[in-house]
């Protein structure tokens, strides 16, 4: 499969963290097969801060901490940042998808994802589909 990378999202973070997450063993699944590939890693600053938030208030303090060291130790995702201009670019995306309550995190991917030319994201939430992107895996 032809493609320019992958973007990570929080919810493919998050479950690969919670064994008691609904998509923990196919999170877990999907990291280990991407391990395996040249597959380009993408996600951004504002799904870094998501995921710890998220972990820190769900799971505790130490699992947070120990996510946020695993990813600072390694070189295998490329963390895009926001910047003013990606928040400004957010504002369309919130407006149209607005009944579907697509959230500023997601905007800021999908302005990131559409900058970068990635149409693949790793994510168990369906608003990527609605915004024209392809879930991965298929």
């Amino acid at each position: 499969m032809a493609m320019s990378g992958i973007f990570i999202d929080t919810s493919a973070f998050f479950a690969a963290e919670v064994s008691r997450d609904q998509f923990y063993q196919r999170s877990r699944q999907t990291w280990n097969d991407l391990s395996g590939t040249a597959i380009r890693l993408y996600s951004s600053n504002a799904i870094f801060q998501e995921t710890a938030m998220l972990l820190h208030y769900r799971t505790g303090p130490a699992s947070a901490i120990r996510w946020i060291e695993l990813q600072m130790q390694s070189n295998s995702i490329t963390w895009l940042p926001i910047n003013a201009q990606v928040q400004r670019a957010t504002l369309p995306w919130m407006k149209k998808f607005a009944d579907q309550e697509v959230s500023f995190v997601d905007a800021t991917s999908f302005v990131l994802m559409r900058r970068e030319n990635i149409r693949h994201v790793f994510s168990f939430d369906r608003h990527f589909v609605t915004a024209g992107f392809r879930l991965w895996p298929d």
